[in-house]
């Protein structure tokens, strides 16, 4: 692909069986102005506290894996996120036990990949949640690795850019619902997870790492989770490095939320790109409102942040009387 010039992966255009995808609704709450999701977010924003702000960076307990708040008097509703890659995790017994990721990248087959993935997104959306915590799309350069059985790449970086596609086309064609393309970047191995460092070339890091999420992003993907370990002994949702090439070479606009409890600061995290802790606001918390405050950290900050996740909870078309409510509904039906 000649925007990437540099990937090994094959950037293919699929026809996903021709199947129509459900256009996205724009909702009453979020009417749109003449200037588009850019303008109709930063007037919501200038009406916001600094208190409301930050509470959309930062995750808060919740019977799904995890929930950001809205702001129920500017129409903007709170977000419910999900595990996982391989349906929806819990209450027990009452949603699909689908095949594992790998086994439906072992059929090379991007047209099954995106029937499951619109699938999968329906069943979320009937349980209130909006957001689907994967695609996984780690490649499995360490075979026993404890979690590769969920990423759709396998071994090629080719085969994972080209499932990245299919996924999160199907995942984001159910009105309502965004895919989380994860764990960013060179997160290959449970073993000693939240302190090992990956020493990567830039080179292989650009050949085999990037081409998935490079697919992610080409395809829209609304958010993006850092992951767990270090990237040349920085951590990856602090990683001026990483974080730097995911938003300005390869272009993303969405949100870069951290994987549960993976930020390990507040100052870093915050000006290298992390725009929401979760599951918790240890340091997106009070201690981003401190820094606020004091003047340690410009106010602009938390706006830029605020701004990227409401002008995404825009483009998904997230209804905040469509969330939340419904997590015990039973969707494994005979017919899935």
């Amino acid at each position: 692909n000649a925007k990437y010039p540099r990937y090994g992966a094959s950037f293919e255009e699929y026809d996903y069986n021709n199947l129509e995808m459900e256009a996205k609704v724009k909702t009453d709450a979020y009417s749109q102005t003449s200037d588009g999701y850019d303008a109709r977010a930063e007037e919501i924003v200038a009406e916001m506290t600094t208190s409301e702000k930050i509470g959309l960076l930062h995750g808060r307990i919740s019977m799904y894996t995890g929930k950001v708040l809205g702001v129920e008097r500017l129409g903007v509703p709170p977000l419910y996120m999900n595990d996982g890659p391989q349906g929806f995790r819990g209450p027990p017994g009452t949603s699909v036990a689908w095949p594992c990721s790998l086994a439906f990248a072992s059929t090379w087959d991007t047209n099954l990949v995106f029937r499951w993935s619109q699938e999968l997104a329906k069943e979320f959306r009937e349980k209130g949640a909006s957001i689907v915590l994967g695609p996984g799309l780690n490649i499995a350069r360490v075979p026993v690795n404890g979690r590769n059985f969920e990423y759709l790449s396998g071994e090629s970086p080719a085969l994972g850019a080209a499932f990245a596609k299919a996924s999160i086309t199907g995942i984001q064609s159910i009105p309502g619902i965004m895919a989380t393309a994860k764990h960013f970047i060179a997160n290959s191995q449970e073993t000693n997870r939240f302190f090992v460092s990956s020493e990567i070339d830039d080179d292989v890091l650009h050949e085999m790492y990037l081409p998935a999420f490079a697919a992610a992003v080409q395809s829209g993907v609304y958010a993006v989770m850092c992951s767990y370990n270090k990237i040349h002994g920085t951590y990856a949702c602090e990683n001026n490095s990483t974080l730097g090439i995911l938003r300005e070479e390869l272009g993303f606009e969405g949100i870069i939320m951290s994987d549960w409890f993976a930020t390990h600061s507040t100052l870093s995290a915050a000006r290298h790109g992390l725009d929401i802790e979760m599951p918790l606001g240890l340091f997106f918390g009070v201690p981003l409102a401190l820094d606020v405050e004091l003047g340690v950290l410009d106010i602009d900050v938390v706006d830029s942040k605020a701004k990227r996740i409401v002008r995404n909870i825009l483009k998904a078309g997230i209804e905040k009387d469509k969330v939340g409510s419904t997590i015990f509904k039973k969707t494994n039906t005979p017919q899935r």
